[in-house]
């Protein structure tokens, strides 16, 4: 019910206390707190579960209760309450698929929802599997959807260090991109690696994105001209190079890391496959008369 007085509500944490608190100390706290931030106190959490998943055990005992209004209603509650609580749970999750299937809840009153429990679940496989399917059936985002979906990144990947899970989703995301925003993509993940020199999965990103651009400009050589495919290679073999450059100059300011030497290995393959594609491109000569 709180979430749909306020729907704007994008950051859950808990409150640790040993016990039930006063109306004066919840209201004090309410005050000090950000309008958009909610908190739940520590001592009935495992109560809120209990419930939470009892709950949704009586809707679901109806073989269609997503046909029903009230059940429905009480499962967007319930399931809700438990997630916050919980997120790694993909049976929970897959009720609110259901969810939004049936329209009981909307696409973008999910994706806020997700948002929300990533404030305090930052790294759960599930949830970003759920993120992941409310975006399937869009071939290319938006560049206001690719915005949002990459700040979500950038939020989860400060809350949790090495967050491998949101550099995965990251991936995803700049596989649905055009060319245009895969060039600001690319200047965002040096960005972050900067920040974030230890952390491998940054690191291991920029060298599955530079795999992603060198395959869309590498994939249509087959069918390329040989003097058009030899141009390709060289703009990819560009891309290599700035890549490799500049992962030389951050290990040179920052030694010891041993985050850096992964991107290293990728561009090393990269180099190697493009190698490999040359020989393709060559134009073939006529042969020369026969000797005598």
């Amino acid at each position: 019910e709180m979430l749909d007085a306020d729907p704007m509500i994008d950051e859950f944490g808990i409150i640790f206390s040993d016990g039930p608190v006063s109306i004066d100390d919840a209201l004090a706290a309410q005050e000090a707190a950000l309008t958009t931030q909610q908190g739940q106190t520590q001592w009935c959490l495992p109560s809120l579960l209990t419930a939470a998943l009892g709950s949704i055990n009586t809707a679901k005992q109806s073989q269609k209760w997503w046909e029903d209004p009230a059940l429905g209603q009480r499962m967007n509650w319930a399931s809700r309450a438990a997630l916050l609580v919980a997120a790694d749970n993909g049976t929970v999750w897959n009720y609110r698929k259901r969810l939004v299937e049936t329209s009981h809840v909307h696409m973008e009153e999910e994706l806020r929802f997700a948002a929300l429990v990533q404030s305090k679940h930052p790294k759960s496989f599930d949830l970003w599997a759920h993120r992941r399917w409310l975006l399937r059936d869009i071939e290319t985002l938006s560049p206001e959807a690719a915005k949002r979906e990459l700040d979500q990144c950038d939020r989860a990947a400060a809350l949790y260090r090495k967050n491998y899970n949101s550099f995965s989703h990251r991936l995803w995301v700049v596989q649905k991109m055009d060319e245009k925003q895969l060039e600001g993509a690319r200047e965002r993940a040096w960005e972050i690696a900067r920040r974030h020199v230890s952390d491998s999965a940054a690191q291991t990103f920029r060298a599955s994105l530079l795999a992603e651009r060198v395959r869309r400009i590498s994939l249509p050589l087959s069918h390329a001209a040989a003097e058009d495919g030899t141009r390709k290679i060289a703009v990819a073999a560009a891309l290599v190079a700035e890549e490799l450059a500049t992962t030389r100059a951050l290990m040179e300011d920052f030694p010891g890391h041993d985050s850096l030497w992964t991107p290293l290995r990728g561009l090393f393959q990269q180099a190697w496959t493009l190698a490999l594609l040359v020989p393709c491109q060559a134009t073939p000569t006529a042969p020369g008369p026969a000797s005598a």
